[in-house]
């Protein structure tokens, strides 16, 4: 008897392997599969402003990222003595506008060198609502907690965000020709927005995506169905019954790690994953000659792996 729908992740050709980056921007979809690669000793870089959730802020970050186009200064704003960018998420404030603009820089060129050598690059769509700073009339990327009087909230359509994810791709693809993109749509529900207006925005995201991957470099990952259909329970949610669970994300990345690594690359990350969990060890007596013992075995095998990483990398 099936009691549930699988949903199945076809096997792509072009694998993930230790020897490129991996570059990820969107929801908190992207934070979440940034950890699990960053433990496994993967190069990879998410959100470097951040988190961000519209389709239109994620081109532009991407265009100031591959073009390393200065910030616009005119979007920065004051509040409560810190200074923000409306183009980017609260996390990135400063006390001036220079250190903002310093630390904005920073990202950028720091994102730029790893997109121009990234293999894959996830983009994760969260929502086609936008707010527009009525000062400008430009979508923001962050309301940065200012009064929702200054901004004008609508729904994007379908050729607009066709044409937001069409921009992605070209600048992805002038810039680095031999990267694979994937799309892939947040299941975390917007329901501050309403669950009708959650829907529709997801629809449209879904219709969009579809309209723009070609199955040669730009593809979709049906994270969103995995979380609707196959773990369609609330048991595989947190207690806010909005983001998935750490079940949850750890049966979607499973998924990952089947469709995009190789038997050999599982192989280097099983043996990663044990040198992460004994770097987490935490002793009775950090001074005791048990754990001095524990920490060079760890440092010997780290050294042992990274000198077997190198090596595969040669061959690669």
């Amino acid at each position: 008897m099936i009691t549930r729908t699988e949903v199945q992740f076809k096997a792509f050709q072009h694998k993930i392997v230790y020897s490129k980056p991996i570059f990820l921007i969107g929801s908190c979809f992207a934070d979440n599969i940034k950890s699990k690669l960053a433990y496994h000793q993967f190069s990879v870089k998410a959100n470097p402003f951040g988190t961000v959730y519209n389709p239109v802020s994620i081109a532009n970050q991407m265009s100031t990222i591959i073009q390393k186009g200065n910030c616009d200064l005119s979007r920065i704003v004051q509040r409560d003595d810190l200074f923000y960018h409306m183009d980017y998420h609260s996390s990135f404030f400063a006390k001036t506008n220079d250190e903002l603009a310093l630390l904005l820089h920073q990202q950028i060129d720091e994102s730029h060198v790893v997109l121009q050598k990234a293999s894959h690059i996830f983009i994760t769509l969260g929502t086609a609502w936008v707010y527009s700073y009525q000062k400008d009339q430009k979508v923001v990327a962050n309301c940065q907690k200012m009064s929702a009087n200054l901004f004008t909230k609508h729904l994007l359509s379908i050729d607009e965000l066709t044409n937001a994810l069409h921009w992605i791709v070209d600048l992805i693809s002038d810039f680095n020709p031999t990267a694979q993109i994937f799309f892939t749509v947040s299941p975390v529900r917007h329901i501050k927005d309403g669950l009708e207006e959650n829907n529709r925005s997801k629809a449209r995201l879904l219709e969009s995506i579809h309209q723009v991957i070609n199955h040669d470099s730009t593809h979709y990952l049906p994270i969103y169905e995995v979380m609707m259909d196959d773990l369609r329970d609330y048991r595989y949610y947190q207690e806010d019954m909005i983001h998935p669970s750490d079940v949850a994300i750890k049966y979607i990345w499973n998924k990952l790690v089947d469709a995009f690594m190789t038997k050999e690359t599982q192989q280097l990350m099983n043996q990663a994953g044990k040198i992460q969990a004994m770097k987490l060890h935490k002793p009775f007596d950090k001074d005791g000659a048990s754990y001095q013992s524990h920490v060079q075995k760890t440092e010997k095998m780290q050294e042992e792996w990274l000198q077997l990483i190198k090596t595969v990398n040669e061959k690669a």
